[in-house]
């Protein structure tokens, strides 16, 4: 007799679950890194974050990025972008701004920053530090 009763509130815990779950937004962007003075890489950064546009967004472990950090990064080795998974990943919000940092080397910085405005598709890359510089503008896709 409480059979009926028993079947909807597991489908409502169950739909409830779920729905804390759609609110992981995929962000992938295209970072031209130089390689020298004429020649750059394409170097994909694809990284989540649940409750994006909020002050309690946070960066989710992506599922196919290396073993020491959350975010992808392709190619995964001999590129700043790597630096970005320094501490496991980074992510800051500064009012309507988030900005990954890295510091996987000790040397060199990297900052990776989208703006609200934007809708988390436009922003910049910059590298400092003793090591490579520099600072480009980047479009992202955010599913």
């Amino acid at each position: 007799m409480f059979k009926p009763f028993l079947m909807t509130a597991l489908l409502v815990t169950s739909f409830s679950l779920f729905a804390k779950d759609a609110k992981i937004s995929t962000i992938t962007c295209m970072v031209k890194e130089p390689i020298n003075k004429t020649k750059t890489q394409n170097i994909k950064v694809e990284f989540l974050v649940k409750n994006l546009g909020s002050s309690k967004a946070e960066l989710v472990e992506h599922p196919r990025a290396s073993d020491y950090g959350a975010i992808l990064v392709l190619p995964d080795e001999g590129t700043n972008m790597n630096n970005l998974n320094g501490q496991g990943g980074d992510l800051r919000i500064e009012g309507d701004t988030i900005r990954l940092f890295g510091d996987g080397d000790g040397y060199t910085f990297v900052d990776l920053v989208l703006t609200k405005k934007s809708n988390y598709e436009k922003g910049f890359v910059r590298v400092s530090g003793s090591g490579d510089k520099f600072y480009t503008k980047i479009s992202c896709t955010v599913k």
